[in-house]
């Protein structure tokens, strides 16, 4: 059982990731992956030769890299425009208890406790520090 911000999150990145899938069937059965290039919303056409070739050619959706991590925090790149939907998909994940902590979706699930209660990780993977950490940060602050 997750956390309840985890759980939407996660399942954000589940939707996300199975529209990237469809993207990458459909760009193997056509040949070819359409793709926003930046603010303007000017379509490139990125051939299959170059899908999955490790080069983000579509920052804004990565629509072209769905095998590899060549896009992994594309959206956060300066002068990348993120896709638009009716809900954006968060490219970060906050600890519930450090509010200021806004880990990569890559450091979610790694097997790292990055967030001191380790609501990024699996319940039971990491021990819950935050009285310890949370303590010593205000600690720091005086």
């Amino acid at each position: 059982v997750f956390h309840p911000p985890l759980q939407r999150m996660m399942r954000e990145v589940v939707i996300r990731l199975s529209l990237i899938s469809l993207a990458l069937l459909a760009a193997r059965c056509h040949g070819q992956v359409e793709c926003s290039q930046d603010w303007t919303g000017k379509t490139t056409v990125i051939p299959a030769d170059l899908v999955d070739d490790g080069y983000c050619d579509c920052p804004s959706t990565g629509a072209d890299e769905p095998g590899t991590d060549a896009c992994s925090g594309s959206s956060t790149w300066t002068g990348v425009s993120r896709a638009s939907s009716t809900q954006p998909v968060p490219m970060t994940f906050t600890c519930p208890q450090q509010v200021k902590l806004k880990l990569p979706l890559s450091r979610v699930n790694d097997g790292i406790c990055d967030c001191c209660d380790g609501a990024d990780e699996p319940d039971g993977v990491c021990k819950d520090e935050c009285a310890v950490i949370l303590a010593e940060e205000r600690r720091l602050r005086q």
